[in-house]
């Protein structure tokens, strides 16, 4: 019985640290994400994030930062930095520190990865602070079919501009 009470009163404390914690928004969605704009060329076609609330966000724990993008025609960017971001800071493929990824359906398989022997690029950041991430990048990714052989894609004249 006593473990009983002591678990419930453990349950019952995280429950109130849990709902104490949380921040009521004023904007009614009931989330609280960053806004922004990720533009490329992909293969010399423009490309750029839906203008939604999550059309590109930005995401940072411990050293791992995350940029993601979706496009109205159900594509994806995905970037994660690795270490302390700071102004002025180019991240490489090449050290593993930047890791991009473009998917044209992002609800399939097929994903052109810049890391390792599939592609190769880089970033930089122009503008972090406590409130936006601002930067450029370009990469190469590429995929393996099934019969072994690569396809690439050039990722070009990359942006990202995202308040948190």
């Amino acid at each position: 019985m006593k473990k009983f009470i002591q678990k419930n009163v453990l349950f019952i404390a995280c429950l109130i640290l849990t709902f104490a914690s949380c921040k009521k928004d004023n904007d009614g969605i009931g989330i609280e994400a960053g806004s922004g704009k990720v533009t490329a060329s992909i293969d010399g076609t423009s490309w750029e994030s839906k203008d939604e609330i999550d059309g590109a966000v930005f995401a940072s724990t411990q050293g791992t930062n995350i940029i993601q993008a979706y496009g109205t025609d159900g594509s994806y960017f995905g970037m994660t930095l690795f270490g302390n971001l700071s102004s002025g800071l180019t991240l490489s493929t090449d050290g593993g520190l930047f890791q991009p990824q473009y998917k044209p359906d992002f609800m399939e398989n097929e994903t052109y990865s810049g890391l390792g022997t599939l592609g190769s690029g880089t970033t930089t950041i122009t503008n972090f602070s406590s409130s936006n991430i601002t930067g450029t990048f370009e990469f190469t990714g590429g995929k393996v079919n099934p019969d072994g052989s690569i396809d690439q894609k050039l990722i070009s004249s990359g942006t990202y501009n995202i308040d948190f």
